[in-house]
């Protein structure tokens, strides 16, 4: 079973953080609520990696929309505005330009601008995918719940982003290596061998 850090805060204030396991990150999440505590964030406990998934990791594309659209539905849920909560997501944001964005979306809402036209100004970082189910969410009152699928469905996708790295790395250090041999033949060997064909008088193969 995962084992996932939080940090939250217990409904009398008091900032609490732990680590657990459970099931997914929802499943957290609501235990913590039965327990009065309030989620602010909920990361993977990331367990000591060998040599090769560094490697992988340089070639895996990271991303922080999950965590991002995770944290942001626990706090709708736990009853904290929507400009609160994307101005406390944003300071827990390593990514300085999805920071920025959010902390850009944040000024807009207060000016009376949707959330999800807010995010349709930087479609780099948020696919229209992403917009347009924020936009239905919001017409029918959901948006933390979307928020929360939306995390799920992206923390799978870069999975399956790591596991097509890792699936990818073994053939490219094959054929770098591969390369590598036929250069140092080609560069080394293969003079050699004609100079030595060249003083036996023989025709090369």
């Amino acid at each position: 079973m995962p084992t996932y850090n939080f940090t939250g805060y217990h409904k009398n204030g008091k900032e609490i953080k732990g680590l657990r396991e459970a099931a997914s990150k929802q499943v957290l999440a609501s235990l913590l609520i039965s327990e009065g505590i309030y989620a602010t964030s909920i990361t993977d406990v990331q367990l000591k990696r060998g040599r090769f998934d560094m490697v992988v990791s340089l070639f895996a594309r990271k991303r922080n929309l999950s965590d991002t659209f995770f944290q942001m539905s626990l706090l709708l849920q736990s009853g904290i505005p929507l400009v609160e909560a994307i101005k406390i997501v944003a300071k827990t944001t390593r990514q300085a330009k999805l920071r920025q964005a959010l902390l850009e979306s944040a000024t807009r809402i207060s000016e009376g601008t949707r959330f999800s036209e807010t995010l349709s100004h930087y479609p780099d970082i948020f696919e229209q995918m992403y917009v347009n189910l924020i936009k239905a969410s919001e017409q029918v009152g959901r948006l933390a719940a979307v928020l929360a699928d939306i995390a799920v469905y992206e923390e799978g996708k870069q999975k399956n982003t790591d596991k097509l790295a890792s699936a990818m790395i073994y053939p490219m250090v094959i054929l770098i290596f591969g390369l590598g041999v036929l250069g140092f033949m080609l560069a080394i060997v293969v003079p050699k061998m004609q100079s030595i064909f060249i003083s036996m008088k023989q025709e090369i193969p």
